[in-house]
């Protein structure tokens, strides 16, 4: 059973979020994997779904309290859990919000840089598109720098020991994150 401090997603800069909050349930077919720090989108029935469904205009948002948050979700059996704030519902911010967030749902197996576009899969996991045209794919934000919350570790700590200063990093919790900037630039209709 993951850990809450395991799947995150935490706005690192920006204005404040109450505005740009979407709270909504989590369609059933999305429960196993709806993290904190995902992408999701709203589906037909106005639920939050993992990815975009194939709908490449559907407006991204960053899950930031998902199926890992007890007071969202219990995976003992009981199914929602009432009483909570947003009772049954999950909380995501609206990727068009002028935020820097941090994730620890990305795929770790590519290499980031500094402005490199981002789409989200299928399952909502954040990665690189597979061809460099913006407008050939549905974006959900462009790379930054990572900065470290810790106050014990220099603000460019990362995983790979170079100095640099790259999107990836590691928050407080020790979990890689990917820092970015959030956007939406829906994929070219044909």
């Amino acid at each position: 059973m993951p850990q809450i401090f395991d799947h995150t997603c935490e706005p690192v800069h920006g204005g404040q979020a109450g505005p740009l909050v979407k709270i909504r349930p989590i369609a059933s077919a999305s429960l196993s994997a709806a993290y904190a720090g995902r992408v999701v989108t709203l589906n037909s029935n106005g639920e939050f779904r993992l990815g975009n469904g194939g709908n490449t205009v559907a407006m991204p948002l960053f899950l930031i309290k998902g199926v890992e948050a007890p007071s969202v979700y219990d995976t003992g059996g009981t199914g929602w859990v009432p009483g909570h704030i947003g009772d049954y519902r999950a909380t995501a911010l609206v990727a068009s919000g002028g935020f820097e967030v941090q994730t620890t749902e990305f795929d770790d197996t590519k290499t980031y840089a500094p402005n490199d576009p981002l789409t989200a899969d299928a399952n909502g996991v954040v990665t690189k598109p597979t061809s460099g045209s913006v407008y050939a794919n549905w974006i959900v934000g462009i790379a930054s720098v990572h900065e470290g919350s810790q106050n014990y570790d220099p603000p460019y700590l990362n995983y790979g020991g170079t100095g640099a200063q790259p999107p990836v990093g590691y928050n407080v919790n020790r979990k890689k994150v990917l820092t970015f900037w959030s956007v939406y630039l829906p994929k070219t209709q044909s």
